[in-house]
């Protein structure tokens, strides 16, 4: 490979036109600079303009065509070479020297694990079957990227001499998407295309990406003779460790005849929310001195929570954000070294109001797995101690060396602490009480939000408007306009949430999201104010609220584009929003999330509660229209979507124990129940 660090002048960094001619031309450095913002951009936007050029001139590696001129968006072209460049490493010859293109193949990583939600021109470089340029998505990309993924993941690019900085990573769940998403696909090519020679490059020579081989012999028969690929590993029970979160749990679990360790009794062993894995990959491969950003921020599914994790020399387990559905998934897609273990806190939300017992639905689920059957998977359970010997491990090189932002903070903060202590009797009390010992330190300093608790029983189901007065008008100044000021003083004054909400919506409307209330000094932005009613609305399942403050905060549900994905991938089309058009959108190939969020919106007509709830219908009608998509369970899923929406920003210390408590609960409405569907009905 070729980078700035080693093949430019070490005090310019200028790039020469060859080893013949010393001489550096503005047009070529110019052009090497802006291959890795290319990256960079594609990253986040998976925009056709944003990519990679798919052709170079010869001699001074300069574009050719324009970014609109050319089919340039291949991404099997990308992943051909990472997937050599693997293959030649492996093989023992060196082809990386610097850590600064150790971190470009990590983000060229970056770039194409999402292939399976990224329409591209494919192999032939002329889109859909027409060759009118339509992109679409392609089974030869999505494979061909599977496999370069696979061959990268934890291969140390410096070879057998190189440290654990020089360690790649790809995450098993975007490798297994792929993996779900061609096996959707073939025999098919395309959406457009029935049979398609480009797609033998990943049934045989060089990807091998198909594992399935029924499937294999079905498309071979359309395009070939023989075929073989190796088959996958064979299926075995999934294991759960229990783990209570204090030691009243742990003596109300025992009443039950339930053994299990507390979150205590597991150190040096630290469990955290998936969300901090989430945080910890987006540091792979981030480079400021390139201005490479590394993965962006996006769930970890319970392929990557099913590992052990070594961080610094410090085992961490994470937990998942499903149980039931994700035992089901898991059964049927883990294909790792090592045996899944999946880590499952009880926390004091998962009991009744009273705290002097489990909550019934949460003892039924844990009565189920200790019968050694869960939501179609087979279980065993026991301690974490038991499963390390044969459990799965990633390590995590890449965070030894500390610096000085908030993950790194947060992470010696962590492990500055010595063995969690159990909490105190006075401590105990109102909201506080039986918090989880493993996140008694804060998340990460940038997200956490200061949200006081309140001890005293509150009905928020309804808004009293008792906020705005016996008039229920808006508080006004001398001259007739609105008083922010004193809005800002019954924001602080009630603690009704529905009212909080009402409040705040007017202060979004005329201020602004960024605007300073002042309420606890300095920092105290709307957009602060909303993030905390967000997590207490979720917290009490008040999924209007919900609805609403994700509106104004623009949040959108992290699998949105997966399903409208999905859906196409099985040659379905999309239509959100009413007839007639505009308002009415078909979706027709893959877009990305960002711009997909806004066509929704613009569906909507604007209104923030419909876009929400149109992008959690979206996720439904992907599992009802498919059936059990993945091993994903069709109850489970429909009813967890709305709790979604809540998890995306909840980072207080319960998240743990809520998130579980609330995707446990069985044969209720879920999304739309009782008085929440008559709302829904009011608003539209």
């Amino acid at each position: 490979m070729r980078s700035r660090s080693n093949s430019g002048d070490p005090v310019t960094g200028l790039l020469p036109a060859s080893e013949d001619q010393p001489d550096a031309w503005v047009r070529d450095n110019v052009y090497s600079v802006l291959s890795l913002d290319k990256v960079e951009q594609f990253k986040h936007s998976k925009s056709p303009m944003d990519c990679l050029h798919a052709k170079y001139n010869t001699k001074t590696c300069s574009t050719v065509v324009g970014d609109d001129q050319w089919g340039h968006l291949q991404v099997d072209a990308t992943s051909l070479f990472l997937l050599f460049l693997a293959q030649m490493t492996a093989s023992g010859l060196h082809v990386v020297y610097t850590q600064d293109e150790v971190d470009v193949v990590q983000n060229l990583m970056f770039y194409i694990e999402a292939a399976y939600k990224v329409a591209d021109y494919g192999m032939w470089e002329r889109g859909d079957k027409t060759n009118q340029g339509i992109i679409e998505l392609n089974a030869s990309s999505i494979g061909m990227a599977k496999a370069a993924l696979e061959a990268l993941d934890e291969l140390n690019l410096f070879g057998a001499k190189g440290g654990p900085g020089s360690v790649v990573h790809a995450l098993a769940d975007d490798i297994q998407h792929c993996q779900s998403i061609l096996s959707s696909m073939l025999p098919r090519a395309s959406m457009s295309k029935e049979v398609d020679a480009g797609v033998l490059a990943i049934l045989t020579y060089p990807a091998f990406a198909v594992e399935d081989m029924n499937l294999v012999n079905l498309t071979k028969e359309e395009i070939i003779s023989k075929l073989q690929v190796s088959q996958g590993r064979p299926q075995n029970s999934q294991r759960v460790s229990i783990l209570a979160e204090s030691e009243e749990i742990k003596a109300l679990l025992l009443k039950e005849g339930i053994e299990v360790e507390t979150v205590a009794d597991i150190h040096p062993i630290h469990v955290q929310p998936s969300r901090v894995l989430s945080h910890i990959y987006a540091r792979l491969g981030s480079n400021r001195r390139l201005g490479l950003t590394g993965r962006p921020y996006r769930r970890v599914g319970v392929l990557g929570t099913s590992k052990f994790y070594i961080i610094r020399n410090t085992m961490f387990s994470f937990t998942p954000q499903m149980l039931r559905t994700d035992l089901s998934y898991l059964s049927s897609r883990w294909r790792m070294t090592g045996r899944p273990t999946v880590t499952f806190p009880i926390s004091q939300s998962m009991l009744t109001e009273d705290h002097s017992a489990l909550d019934p639905a949460v003892l039924a689920t844990l009565r189920k797995l200790q019968d050694g059957y869960y939501g179609g998977a087979r279980v065993q359970t026991g301690k974490l101690s038991e499963f390390l010997t044969t459990s799965c491990f990633a390590h995590l090189s890449f965070l030894d060396d500390p610096s000085a932002d908030d993950l790194s903070q947060y992470l010696d903060q962590l492990l500055a602490h010595a063995a969690p202590q159990k909490p105190s009797p006075a401590a105990a009390g109102g909201l506080g009480r039986f918090r989880a010992v493993a996140t008694k330190t804060k998340e990460m300093p940038s997200l956490h939000l200061n949200l006081s608790d309140n001890p005293e029983p509150q009905d928020h189901r309804g808004s009293s408007g008792a906020a705005f007065g016996d008039s229920g008008g808006l508080p006004r100044d001398a001259s007739g306009q609105v008083d922010y000021d004193a809005l800002v003083g019954l924001l602080r004054d009630t603690h009704n949430l529905q009212d909080q909400g009402d409040i705040l919506y007017i202060l979004f409307k005329d201020k602004g999201l960024d605007w300073d209330t002042g309420l606890r000094g300095r920092g105290s932005t709307v957009r602060c104010l909303l993030g905390e009613l967000y997590q207490r609305a979720g917290a009490q399942r008040l999924w209007g609220l919900v609805r609403m403050i994700s509106g104004m905060l623009r949040q959108k549900v992290e699998e949105l584009d997966w399903a409208c994905s999905d859906l196409l991938a099985h040659q379905k089309h999309l239509t959100v929003g009413l007839p007639p058009e505009p308002r009415e959108k078909t979706i027709t190939a893959p877009i990305p999330p960002e711009q997909l969020a806004r066509l929704i919106e613009e569906a909507s007509e604007h209104n923030i509660t419909v876009a929400v709830l149109t992008q959690v219908r979206v996720i439904t009608v992907a599992v009802e229209g498919l059936g059990q998509l993945g091993g994903h369970d069709l109850d489970d899923e429909t009813d967890a979507q709305t709790e979604h929406l809540t998890e995306q920003v909840r980072v207080g210390p319960d998240a743990h124990g809520q998130e579980h408590h609330d995707l446990l609960q069985e044969g209720g409405g879920g999304v739309r129940d009782g008085e929440e569907r008559r709302g829904e009905e009011e608003e539209r």
